[in-house]
């Protein structure tokens, strides 16, 4: 008899435990999946840099051309 509640905290214990791992889980998947999102949105970020500066490029490039022929 004088096991039993030992038993019972100990299984209480356990769960807990259990379940403090899977809000663990649960925050580090949260956690994950915004620095995901931070880096997809910093690569687009990056791409629209490029292309705009590649504009630009051209756009010298074409008044380069057109003043040398002036």
């Amino acid at each position: 008899i004088g096991e039993k509640p030992c038993v019972c905290v100990y299984h209480s214990l356990s769960v807990v435990s259990e379940s403090l791992l899977l809000v663990e889980y649960f925050l580090l998947f949260i956690s994950l999946s915004i620095c995901r999102q931070r880096r997809d949105e910093q690569l687009a970020d990056s791409e629209k840099l490029a292309e705009t500066h590649a504009e630009s490029s051209v756009k010298v490039s074409v008044l380069v051309e057109m003043c040398q022929r002036w």
